[in-house]
């Protein structure tokens, strides 16, 4: 923005500032405006500066994307895992429930055998008994 220093100068004085006045004014106004007011270069850095930044934060963005695509790769992996570790403990669960009904069938056989042998020794021992005292 220009300003026209000796214009404003003479407009102020003929309005009936006294000269003094019309000086200081004039001169505080352009001060002002060319302290104040940002440049055609001054908007030009700006805007670099700004589409630098964005092409920083698209990169941020960028390496965030690829992150998370790894960490969804990654919890794809855990959860495979997890799904066969499930069919292996499932497979444990039922391998350990057949066992166990065999046990237990092999329990109840040597119960009854030993019942049995209980049985038959007690019947030849009263055989005996009788044998010897008859």
């Amino acid at each position: 923005m220009l300003l026209d220093v000796l214009r404003m100068q003479r407009r102020l004085r003929e309005v009936g500032f006294p000269d003094q006045q019309a000086d200081a004014l004039t001169e505080e106004v352009a001060n002002i405006v060319t302290g104040e007011l940002a440049t055609k270069a001054d908007l030009g850095a700006l805007r670099s500066e700004m589409l630098e930044k964005f092409a920083e934060t698209d990169s941020k963005i960028a390496e965030v994307r690829s992150e998370i695509a790894e960490v969804r790769g990654e919890v794809a992996v855990v959860r495979s895992e997890v799904a066969g570790l499930k069919s292996a403990i499932a497979s444990l669960e039922s391998t350990m429930a057949d066992h166990k009904s065999g046990i237990i069938k092999w329990l109840v056989g040597v119960v009854a055998a030993v019942l049995l042998g209980c049985g038959a020794m007690t019947a030849a021992m009263i055989v005996t008994v009788i044998r010897v005292a008859g």
